[in-house]
């Protein structure tokens, strides 16, 4: 195993997958900062066009969560925002949104862990850096 021995006194390694523990509230952390500039990045849209923050799909008993992916055009209908898929692309003249950090990372957050894998965290700076920043708040060094 590749993993230094700090990382391997936190973290319970489940075959090829860790299991952090309060891994929950680091990626809500992540998420919350992301949406923040997606949000302010939404302002700059022309009116009724917007990045969707959220979008959840249920397919085949699985539930996949969206962030900042698609472009939608909205309308307030009688107290209800409908939207409307528009592509990927931004509207012509307008800047690509925010990169989510979290893009390309498969991870599950399972009550207040994060289950990912650890071939995820070697070949991934952003996901071995929520782990260093993990570690870095239980003071432990790496």
């Amino acid at each position: 195993m590749s993993l230094t021995r700090p990382l391997e006194e936190l973290v319970q390694v489940l075959g090829d997958l860790l299991k952090v523990p309060n891994g929950r509230r680091v990626i809500n952390e992540i998420l919350e900062n992301y949406l923040k500039e997606l949000y302010e990045y939404n302002s700059k849209l022309p009116k009724g066009f917007a990045v969707k923050p959220i979008h959840y799909v249920k397919s085949k008993g699985k539930k996949y969560v969206y962030f900042g992916r698609y472009f939608y055009k909205y309308e307030r209908v009688g107290g209800k925002v409908r939207w409307k898929y528009v592509g990927r692309e931004p509207p012509k003249g307008y800047p690509p949104p925010p990169v989510n950090p979290l893009e390309g990372i498969k991870f599950v957050v399972e009550k207040d862990y994060l289950l990912v894998d650890e071939s995820e965290v070697e070949t991934n700076e952003i996901l071995s850096g929520i782990l260093k920043k993990y570690l870095k708040n239980k003071n432990v060094g790496i």
